[in-house]
């Protein structure tokens, strides 16, 4: 496994990111839980589709038709967090009041939809106190963190600040900016509160090939489920399924929250893990990236390494909806690596462009990620820089691009 560190993990002392640097999971703290229910469906301690109040008797009657599968799928009906903001300012230190912040209604019939929601997170958390006997954070910690050698992954709290947490910072007009009134997460620990590393993050992934889970278990984690209208979501138990720009199959989740920009893709064919955190809330296109990383290891020697070429091109950007923006710029290539230079100041200026392991494939380094690129020399260069994000149905290059580029004539 290969772990390495970038930049600082705190600007002001110099002090340098390293893979033992706890960073902010966000949202990627659902896969956490996910682990410990599915720990414990492996041992027949807990079924996935029975009511929630079986494993938690005080949870509010109005939730009574929910189980364990809809709250892992999204499908529950709950609102994504309770309205209100003082619980943020509080440091929570069991699971018990924080699933009590749940007081909305349904916003529909548990199954007949999907709607994102961290809060039902904590309904996990309490539904693996209900089945094991034990305190959530107890049970993580022993039987998945201990377990899998997760060593530095634990519940954050700010009020006890660990000298190997990260600084947490944002982007202002361009500039980077520390988060000084940072936001308590034990409110939402279970879905989006745990510090970790992208090591410990692949090291979770680890439990998919042992005998941790079963095939079993692990086959019920990567289903898509169905909707009672037969829609697929696309979201199996936690994990979101997805095709890459090359066309593998990847389950994979993101999170961006105060100070946090993370992800982990696991490409269950091949047994390949790449995840990343950062410690700054960015718009990143991380997914993206993580796809481009993986190709990269993927497999051996490049095919476009000979790839030489120069010449002044027209690009435009669909980014805007509304109305399309067209600049001019020059590529320039010399045995599959150069750049794409371009006259606009915004998302593409001096981007680095290396080759990659197929015919016509390359990336793109930009300012907010690296971004698969289709080249064709045939007749004209032409080009085609996609971005698409996560739960893809079809292989996204399927899709139109957002941006293209083609010989200025």
């Amino acid at each position: 496994m290969y772990a390495n560190g970038f930049g600082y993990a705190d600007i002001k002392s110099k002090k340098p990111m390293t893979s033992y640097i706890k960073l902010r999971a966000a949202s990627v703290s659902k896969l956490i839980t996910t682990m410990g229910i599915m720990k414990l469906v492996h041992e027949k301690k807990l079924d996935l589709d029975v009511p929630i109040t079986e494993y938690i008797p005080y949870l509010n009657p109005k939730y009574e038709s929910i189980t364990c599968r809809h709250l892992l799928g999204h499908t529950s009906g709950l609102v994504n967090k309770p309205k209100g903001e003082w619980y943020k300012k509080k440091q929570f230190n069991s699971i018990r009041p924080t699933v009590s912040l749940s007081k909305e209604d349904l916003l529909f019939k548990p199954g007949s939809s999907y709607n994102y929601s961290t809060h039902a997170f904590n309904m996990l958390a309490a539904a693996i106190e209900g089945a094991s006997g034990e305190r959530y954070i107890d049970y993580m910690q022993n039987e998945i963190f201990d377990a899998l050698g997760m060593d530095e992954t634990c519940p954050e709290n700010l009020k006890e600040i660990d000298s190997l947490y990260a600084s947490l910072y944002y982007f202002r007009k361009g500039k980077l900016k520390l988060e000084k009134k940072a936001i308590n997460g034990s409110y939402k620990l279970a879905g989006a509160g745990f510090r970790t590393t992208p090591s410990d993050l692949v090291k979770m992934t680890k439990a998919f090939t042992s005998e941790f889970l079963s095939k079993d278990v692990v086959n019920e984690i990567f289903k898509s489920q169905v909707l009672t209208n037969g829609d697929k979501t696309h979201v199996g138990l936690g994990w979101r399924i997805s095709i890459d720009a090359f066309g593998h199959t990847v389950v994979e989740h993101a999170g961006s929250w105060m100070g946090a920009r993370t992800v982990i893709v696991y490409y269950p064919e091949e047994e390949l893990s790449v995840s990343m955190m950062i410690n700054a809330q960015s718009s990143i296109f991380i997914e993206e990236t993580a796809h481009i990383i993986a190709e990269l290891y993927r497999s051996g020697q490049s095919q476009n390494r000979q790839v030489s070429l120069e010449s002044k091109v027209k690009i435009t950007n669909r980014f805007n909806k509304k109305q399309k923006q067209s600049y001019t710029g020059t590529i320039k290539m010399i045995n599959g690596s150069g750049f794409l230079e371009c006259d606009d100041q915004g998302f593409l200026n001096s981007n680095p462009m290396i080759a990659l392991n197929s015919v016509g494939d390359f990336a793109l380094i930009t300012r907010y990620g690296i971004l698969y690129t289709k080249i064709s020399l045939e007749h004209a260069l032409h080009g085609d820089i996609f971005i698409y994000g996560s739960r893809n149905e079809v292989n996204p290059i399927s899709n139109a691009p957002l941006i293209t580029f083609k010989e200025a004539g």
